[in-house]
């Protein structure tokens, strides 16, 4: 694992987890659905925040996810939603989003980037040296 601080005022860490690369494989998006909501409900537990915001790739994977966690303690959008966020978000978290939602991800990254009440906002995902979480 490696820790990369960008020299941002938005304090971004990113982790680079080189031996989860197998996720970048064909067929593996269950397993990183899964490793997702593990990541969700471990972030959940450890903050104690009770308003965490998981923004997936598109509305398929939401209605998805949605149907087999009926017991997900954090709340649900889109990238391309007409609100993926909100005021009352603490913690949002990005999940796999990929180069073609670039333009989502950075309007997303502008409205929290203006949100004084938000605490984190994370993307998880793959990067050019492995699996990240940003």
């Amino acid at each position: 694992m490696m820790l990369v601080p960008e020299t941002h005022p938005s304090q971004k860490v990113e982790l680079l987890v080189h031996e989860l690369q197998f996720l970048d494989n064909e067929g593996a998006q269950g397993e990183l659905w899964e490793l997702s909501r593990i990541f969700l409900d471990t972030l959940i537990q450890e903050t104690g925040s009770q308003k965490v915001k998981a923004v997936f790739p598109d509305a398929g994977a939401v209605v998805l996810l949605q149907y087999r966690w009926k017991d997900a303690a954090f709340a649900f959008s889109s990238l391309s939603d007409r609100k993926p966020v909100g005021v009352e978000d603490e913690i949002v978290l990005m999940v796999v989003p990929d180069y073609q939602m670039l333009e989502y991800v950075e309007r997303i990254t502008s409205i929290l980037s203006d949100d004084p009440a938000l605490q984190w906002s994370f993307c998880f995902g793959l990067s050019a040296e492995g699996f990240a979480v940003l």
